[in-house]
């Protein structure tokens, strides 16, 4: 990877200025992570967070023509708090008052939501699919750890979908 020049977009981007930049879908970068971009054809930069599976998966190849189409990315250490969408998955056991108490926690964090689906797996458990929007990774894992404390709640993750 080589080193990064700044980017109107508030993503530092390898060697180029003002690169066209879009946020990958497999794994949803949020302000504050760790990312690298890679260079599409004809589309610019998609920015993936440095633990996205595909990255990971390319650098376990390792094959030299598809490493040089990694290239090195960070936030601008400027960049002013923008919400971005961030998608959840809470898998919890079903109760009452289950759907009540996930919305609670996620109100009192003043989040907008922009998705939130609720379906019964086999086992009996319910699986929450909801997407909300959020200025940081750090708000985020606030509320996933808020979410956890909640009485029947299994997990609480981020998901990618």
């Amino acid at each position: 990877m080589r080193k990064p020049s700044k980017s109107s977009t508030g993503i530092i981007v390898d060697g180029i200025e003002n690169m066209e930049v879009k946020l990958a879908r497999c794994c949803s970068p949020l302000q504050g992570e760790k990312i690298v971009g890679f260079t599409t054809v004809g589309h610019g930069i998609t920015i993936h967070k440095q633990q996205c599976r595909k990255y990971q998966e390319a650098l376990a190849k390792n094959d030299p023509e598809e490493m040089q189409r990694w290239v090195s990315a960070a936030w601008a250490s400027n960049l002013p708090a923008a919400e971005m969408k961030a998608n959840i998955e809470i898998l919890c056991v079903n109760s009452m008052n289950l759907l009540n108490d996930v919305s609670q926690v996620i109100g009192e964090a003043h989040l907008p939501v922009s998705n939130f689906n609720l379906h019964m797996k086999k086992d009996g458990n319910a699986m929450i699919h909801a997407t909300v929007s959020v200025s940081s990774a750090e708000q985020l894992d606030t509320l996933l750890n808020r979410l956890r404390t909640v009485r029947d709640v299994i997990s609480a993750d981020r998901a990618a979908y």
